[in-house]
């Protein structure tokens, strides 16, 4: 049998002393089997590992390659299942197969109140730092040097945007330590007050601002420990020696489409968008604006065909986003996920309406409600979009390069003929977003603290216009770059302000 590649990952030297005071049974299993409990209940609960089905739930699911290389041993196979009956730190449900899914397990109340008590056991202050500790071996991780890249892919080859000349990026991210904090301290107050009953304009803003509207998660109780084991990954990792104070582990691997994904996790590219924009507070946000729809645009025009509903939209965004969530009865943030889903391919049937198991992403979308489906698909200018995106897809496919039995998008990636048409069209936007997002690391690489796939961020403010002709130059791809500037919300002052005016306001009623 084949030696396996290790896990790369690491967890906090804090967090393993928690876990071993807070849960007793831990600390009699073997040290191998420990770590791989611990870098179970750390690196796996990132947002990277949410359930397809049952995330809203606060499931996670377990890739089986990660459980067979941390727990078994030799002919010993599935060793995790018996670990975790004797220790309890999570909960695994029975999956059938027939779902197509994997098996989702999520922590147990011992190991989510662990979590909830770790700042107040381990209060974040620059002359205490945590240690990294790798999970393979159990030594310290020593100071993060050199690039944020890897000079190998996801495939163990030689990474395209490593051979290419790149300016350097550090390999770790600054984050605003007193947001962070001030929005874990309004997190466990919220939770507080909501488990009391009340109910008042200023708790609903708090939970809006933190993401919650209330039409996509279930149970408030579970999305708020969510929110706040995300809030501790980030809050912690941001004071290891490691790195320097105040900025967190940030490593990127390309995959096989070229995009640069997160090296280890938890990692602040997969964060929730309203908790980076808490850690990035001050910092600057810069996208290229409707991404793969310029990019297959141009594509198709390349090949003869104009793609006049898709340039509709491109050029009112924000009009059509408004237009189609107000006639079909959807969030903005609801139809442009469908619409991102759209140009991956997800399918225009009808599907069945099932809340748990239904494999239709934009029936899913619309809360899986049949009325709001079908309005979305016979929307005019949903419909159209969709029509643009079927009949410039052939030709653009048909266009793209050929050889070793695969087609090669534009950062010399290949993927198999045999895949399916939305498949192939992925690969090759995902290559041409990955190819443009190489310039501007190019030129702007010193600069740039966190990649987000079609995004970056830095600290200071860039030149827009410079930026987007050094794409057109490099690339030929004329995309616009949108800009933002993160607010700085002070956060710890809110709280304050609250706690003392908490019982005097009478702003609160009781439910």
């Amino acid at each position: 049998m084949a030696k396996q590649k290790p896990v790369s990952g690491w967890f906090l030297d804090t967090f393993r002393d928690h876990l071993l005071n807070e849960i007793s049974g831990l600390q009699y299993e073997e040290p191998t089997d420990q770590r791989g409990l611990i870098y179970l209940a750390w690196g796996c609960q990132s947002p990277r590992y949410d359930h397809r089905s049952l995330s809203r739930e606060g499931y996670k699911f377990l890739p089986h390659q990660v459980t067979a290389r941390l727990f078994d041993r030799g002919r010993t196979r599935c060793r995790f299942n018996t670990i975790n009956q004797r220790v309890g730190m999570f909960e695994v449900l029975s999956w059938n197969k027939h779902y197509g899914e994997a098996r989702p397990y999520r922590p147990k109340p011992i190991l989510r109140q662990a979590y909830l008590s770790y700042s107040a056991t381990f209060p974040v202050v620059p002359d205490k730092p945590a240690q990294l500790i790798d999970v393979n071996t159990g030594c310290v991780v020593g100071t993060l040097r050199g690039n944020a890249v890897l000079s190998k892919d996801s495939n163990n080859r030689t990474a395209q945007m490593q051979a290419q000349d790149r300016a350097k990026i550090n390999p770790y991210c600054p984050v605003n330590i007193p947001e962070l904090q001030g929005a874990e301290m309004m997190l466990v107050e919220l939770q507080h007050q909501v488990s009391q009953g009340r109910d008042n304009v200023f708790i609903t803003e708090q939970l809006e601002f933190f993401g919650y509207d209330g039409t996509e998660h279930r149970d408030l109780g579970i999305w708020m420990d969510l929110r706040l084991v995300n809030l501790t990954h980030i809050l912690h990792l941001a004071n290891t020696a490691a790195c320097p104070y105040g900025n967190i582990p940030s490593g990127y691997i390309e995959h096989q489409s070229g995009r640069l994904y997160a090296a280890t996790y938890p990692h602040l590219q997969n964060v929730p968008r309203e908790l980076k924009r808490v850690a990035l507070a001050g910092c600057w946000e810069y996208d290229f604006a409707n991404c793969h729809y310029s990019l297959f645009h141009q594509m198709a025009g390349e090949e003869g065909y104009e793609a006049t509903n898709i340039q509709h939209y491109i050029d009112n965004k924000a009009e059509v986003r408004q237009q189609v969530a107000e006639d079909v009865g959807l969030t903005v943030n609801q139809v442009k996920e469908a619409l991102l889903a759209l140009i991956y391919g997800a399918s225009t049937r009808k599907g069945e309406a099932n809340p748990y198991f239904s494999k239709n992403t934009l029936l899913n979308i619309c809360g899986w409600n049949k009325e709001k489906h079908l309005v979305l698909l016979n929307h005019p200018l949903f419909h159209g979009l969709s029509r643009d995106l079927e009949k410039g897809r052939d030709l653009i496919t048909a266009a793209a390069p050929r050889s070793r039995g695969g087609i090669k998008n534009l950062m010399g990636k290949y993927t198999d003929r045999s895949n399916r048409k939305s498949q192939v069209l992925a690969h090759l936007l995902q290559g041409a977003e990955a190819w443009c997002l190489n310039t501007i690391l190019r030129h702007y690489g010193e600069q740039i603290i966190l990649l987000q796939h079609d995004g970056w961020n830095t600290t200071n403010r860039l030149d827009v216009g410079e930026m987007e002709l050094v794409v057109a130059r490099d690339t030929g791809f004329e995309i616009r770059i949108e800009e933002e500037h993160l607010p700085v919300d002070n956060l710890t002052q809110r709280w304050k302000a609250w706690m003392e005016n908490d019982l005097e306001s009478g702003i609160y009623k009781s439910t």
